[in-house]
């Protein structure tokens, strides 16, 4: 019975296309999702994925006939489901980045609905969970997500969402974490998990294949599929998925608790990160499409917000090109003598490309941060 609703939806998707036209379609759409979703029992894999789908399709209901209760079910649904810890990590990632989008464009246009902000904080907060166990770990889904350059987007978007609250602290946390993730995939560096498979080998194994054993029980990639084998009962799979679920919430418990592991896969703490400023400031730049902001590591502790309402994303990716393209024209990569003599030329006088770059970064973004920690560069000046 569940797998009739579940296909009743699916057709309904498949005859539409991707938007479904019709409210009535839409309604028994619904009508079957809830139903497959009371149906499957607590623990399993696939509940998870039949969670998203009822909220994608109260979504759509709320864009063609706007209710509160249709834009309060489909956020609810997905919030159920990115908390279901039976489901796959890549799964229930997918799910929060879903939220994410959909409340980051619904707050475009009514960004006073606190209450949806706090919504959207926690999402964000359920994707940086999920992050380190999809990218760490070697779930496939880590290459897709290297290559659609979603890591870097959706930081970017966490660490502006929890400024935007006031939540100065989260964010710096959450753009180190972001910066690890992005930079142990493009540089290929050690990750936790390397690290702690060289100290404790079979506690990096254990928590390997298990991860591996949860991501496999269903896929965001299948749209949804069967929820058991003919010869396995639905509740008896869920209960099987259960203890897999336990047991790799006790390892990471173990492995928290091994000396130099306290924080693995979690952000480090802000306590620790501020020693990085002990003798000097430390200025992290978050660049999204929805606001610029620094963000000022102090030595005396304090972390200052500096906004930059003349920095955007689209100016940076303006500037960024603009710099590749002078940096090419003037052939620095080569290394013979010639070309290095021809290219210093347009890195000459006032109006060279590369000083009216670094003359627009200098306004935007240098000054307004020198301007706002002017205090602490006084107080390290006398010291």
């Amino acid at each position: 019975e569940v797998l009739h609703h579940d296909d009743t939806a699916a057709g309904l998707r498949t005859t539409r296309g991707d938007r479904t036209e019709e409210l009535e379609d839409i309604d028994e759409a619904i009508l079957s999702l809830q139903r497959a979703v009371d149906l499957t029992p607590e623990g399993h894999p696939d509940r998870a994925v039949r969670l998203s789908a009822l909220g994608e399709f109260f979504e759509e209901r709320f864009i063609k006939l706007p209710t509160t209760v249709d834009l309060l079910r489909a956020i609810n649904a997905r919030a159920c489901g990115e908390k279901e810890i039976s489901g796959p990590p890549s799964d229930r990632l997918h799910i929060a980045l879903v939220q994410t989008e959909f409340l980051s464009t619904f707050l475009l246009a009514c960004p006073d609905i606190t209450s949806l902000q706090d919504v959207r904080l926690r999402a964000y907060e359920r994707v940086l969970d999920l992050l380190p166990q999809v990218v760490w770990l070697g779930h496939d889904v880590s290459r897709r997500l290297q290559e659609r350059t979603i890591v870097g987007d959706t930081i970017n978007g966490a660490v502006a969402a929890a400024i935007s609250v006031g939540n100065i602290e989260r964010a710096v946390e959450w753009f180190d974490q972001g910066r690890n993730i992005v930079w142990s995939q493009v540089l290929r560096l050690r990750t936790p998990l390397d690290d702690l498979r060289t100290r404790y080998p079979d506690e990096a194994t254990n928590i390997e294949r298990v991860s591996r054993i949860l991501e496999n029980n269903s896929s965001m990639s299948e749209h949804i599929r069967p929820v058991a084998m003919p010869d396995v009962p639905l509740k008896d799979e869920a209960a099987r998925h259960r203890l897999h679920v336990y047991a790799y919430e006790k390892l990471i418990e173990e492995i928290r608790g091994l000396d130099g592991f306290e924080d693995f896969l979690r952000p480090r703490k802000l306590g620790t990160l501020s020693k990085a400023a002990n003798e000097s400031p430390v200025i992290a730049i978050n660049v999204h499409k929805s606001r610029c902001d620094a963000l000022v590591l102090c030595p005396d502790g304090s972390t200052v917000h500096v906004p930059l309402p003349h920095l955007s994303y689209e100016r940076t990716e303006n500037l960024r090109s603009r710099l590749v393209t002078c940096l090419k024209s003037a052939g620095v990569r080569d290394r013979s003598e010639e070309i290095i003599n021809r290219s210093l030329r347009p890195f000459r006088g006032p109006k060279s490309p590369l000083n009216v770059i670094l003359r627009q970064l200098w306004e935007c973004a240098v000054h307004p941060v020198l301007q706002g920690i002017k205090h602490v560069v006084r107080t390290i000046a006398r010291t």
